[in-house]
């Protein structure tokens, strides 16, 4: 593929024009087989450029769609609680019946859905001796 139509391409994916030196790495990986690698490195580059500005990326998971305010408020809660500020996208998962799980990039979860809420209960009211 032209080296133009590799740059329109990847434009497709990227808001703001992708840097040369990016187009020339991701055509080398491409080339050389390691498109593989793509994902892993774009994680790992997030993760230092997040390092480096104290910026966190995450998942706000719900039932419904949140609206923005509401993801800024959650946004908000966690900027205070870890000193970090925090760039949340919503996904919407109807299995967890209620409530938010945070998801955050390292490892970080937080449950706080009705369905795990349910499943504690269910498990609570099992163990209790009859």
């Amino acid at each position: 593929m032209p080296a133009k139509r590799k740059i329109e391409v990847l434009r497709e994916f990227f808001t703001k024009d992708p840097s040369p030196i990016f187009v020339k790495l991701t055509d080398l990986l491409i080339n050389e087989g390691h498109s593989d690698q793509l994902s892993r490195i774009s994680e790992r580059y997030t993760r230092l450029v997040s390092e480096m500005e104290k910026i966190s990326f995450g998942q706000i998971v719900s039932a419904f769609p949140l609206d923005e305010k509401t993801i800024a408020r959650a946004e908000a809660t966690l900027n205070r609680q870890f000193n970090l500020t925090f760039k949340l996208k919503n996904d919407v998962n109807p299995l967890i019946l209620g409530g938010l799980i945070i998801k955050i990039i390292g490892g970080t979860r937080i449950d706080m859905s009705l369905k795990k809420t349910l499943i504690e209960l269910n498990n609570s009211l099992v163990s209790i001796p009859v």
